[in-house]
């Protein structure tokens, strides 16, 4: 039998549900893994249907086609006077429309490369200091707290410390008009940076990809940073670190393997 909660997916996808049952949505997808799975399935979909169109050009003559074509229709069907300046104002809102579907909705989604440069920089403001944490704690109830209480969406966070890694502290920053979670883990001189934020849409379009069970681990290295993405839920969990990749590939499925 189907779960209830399916029926919420596409409005919840699109932004159309209301406050009490978008909550009740994000929070179902945290646990049920039939809808995880039907969510994941349904935004491949569409972000398969932009990718398409947006890599789709119209013919050079369709342009003078169209305008032929309603050259005739307009000579071939009677509209009185009064009528003609809600046909153009209909027509607008039409043409409107057609061009908000095309540039909106059939747009491909960002990929993780195009965004990569700006959270690798965000890394290494963190990593040396530049940036400071707001929370600075090893506590990780108190660290989940204050997340649970600036944020809109449930983060999952490593309930251990990982080999020689300690949760140092945490901070919240905007950009692009989402939410990033960033919490620094320190090892001696060596520190990782674990990054969750809310993203449907995105591609994770690094190079290399291990599976972890259900989990797809993807892995790549920019700015002499290497990093690990994988999705859970409709949030994307980001790891970043200049230690070598074996050391970052174990990092990750230990983060993974304790949700």
């Amino acid at each position: 039998m189907a779960c209830l909660y399916q029926k919420y997916l596409s409005p919840y996808l699109d932004g159309e549900l209301d406050h009490l049952n978008e909550g009740k949505t994000r929070e179902h997808l945290t646990s049920c893994v039939a809808c995880q799975e039907a969510f994941g399935l349904m935004a491949q979909i569409r972000r398969s249907l932009k990718q398409a169109a947006a890599s789709t050009k119209a013919p050079l003559h369709l342009k003078e086609r169209a305008l032929s074509e309603v050259t005739q229709r307009r000579e071939m069907v009677f509209m009185p006077r009064w009528n003609l300046a809600y046909g153009a104002g209909l027509a607008a809102i039409v043409l409107l429309a057609f061009i908000l579907v095309f540039h909106y909705w059939l747009r491909p989604s960002n990929t993780l490369t195009e965004v990569f440069d700006v959270l690798a920089e965000y890394h290494a403001g963190y990593e040396t200091g530049v940036r400071p944490l707001t929370l600075r704690s090893s506590d990780l109830h108190k660290t989940e707290s204050w997340i649970a209480s600036r944020i809109g969406f449930k983060a999952l966070i490593p309930k251990a410390a990982f080999a020689e890694y300690d949760l140092e502290g945490v901070d919240i920053f905007d950009h692009d008009g989402k939410k990033f979670v960033y919490l620094k883990y320190r090892g001696g001189r060596k520190i990782i940076g674990y990054m969750i934020f809310q993203d449907f849409r995105l591609s994770l379009d690094l190079p290399q990809t291990v599976h972890e069970g259900e989990i797809d681990l993807h892995m790549g290295k920019g700015r002499d940073i290497n990093c690990a993405a994988w999705k859970k839920a409709g949030l994307v969990y980001l790891i970043l670190t200049a230690e070598d990749r074996s050391e970052l590939v174990e990092y990750a499925r230990r983060c993974i393997k304790l949700f």
